[in-house]
């Protein structure tokens, strides 16, 4: 799975350099296996965004991007867009949206959905259906679901895991909303990605099931 999501990242125009962070030496040793760097970080990170930020701490770099290792489908011209609007903008994140497939993903907790203003900046994202229609069945076209990949300014992250974890992120179990809370400003990118990500074992069917529609794997 590692390597299908160093594969996407790798069709990039614009990264300069793929690097895996983990804290763990057997997938340290399979992404050198496979000719990609990697670099040992610690074992006491909370979060993605601290262990990038550890890898990135003394490395020369104006735009990093926080992508998680369970993104098997992820498409180098997505990671494209986000440094470009990063780039074009005075904000400290980009973090792509996307639409729901069906109410089910909407009114699950799992996803993380986002409001934004006139401008396309975050104003809140939550666990739970926002904004509230007050009449009415909700309709899908009226939420963006959040993808959890991340674009940072380097300065903007290194001052980002300074801060301490939030109320409100604790709350909702939603770390940028300590970026939100600290007067950070996030770029919203919307994008037709539909991320699948691997988080349990079920997750790889739906992943294989899409290969296969691709004609990339038997």
């Amino acid at each position: 799975m590692i390597e299908w999501v160093l594969r996407g990242a790798q069709s990039s125009k614009l990264a300069d350099k793929i690097v895996v962070a983990t804290d763990d030496r057997g997938i340290f040793e399979t992404v050198i296996e496979i000719g990609f760097d990697a670099v040992m970080t610690s074992t006491e990170h909370s979060s993605g965004s601290d262990r990038v930020a550890e890898a990135v701490k003394e490395v020369d770099v104006d735009i990093v991007v926080n992508l998680q290792g369970d993104e098997p489908l992820i498409d180098g011209r997505l990671l494209d867009r986000l440094i470009t609007e990063l780039e074009g903008s005075d904000a400290d994140i980009a973090t792509p949206v996307t639409h729901f497939t069906s109410l089910d993903e909407l009114m699950s907790e799992n996803t993380a959905k986002v409001v934004v203003n006139s401008e396309g900046y975050a104003l809140y994202f939550s666990r739970a259906v926002i904004p509230h229609r007050r009449d009415g069945e909700p309709r899908l076209d009226d939420y963006l679901k959040h993808i959890g990949i991340y674009a940072y300014r380097k300065e903007s992250l290194m001052r980002f895991v300074a801060l301490p974890q939030s109320k409100l992120e604790l709350t909702e179990k939603l770390e940028q909303l300590r970026a939100l809370e600290n007067g950070m400003k996030i770029k919203v990118v919307g994008t037709d990605y539909q991320s699948v990500a691997v988080d349990v074992p079920s997750d790889i069917e739906k992943v294989e099931k899409i290969f296969r529609g691709r004609g990339i794997c038997s």
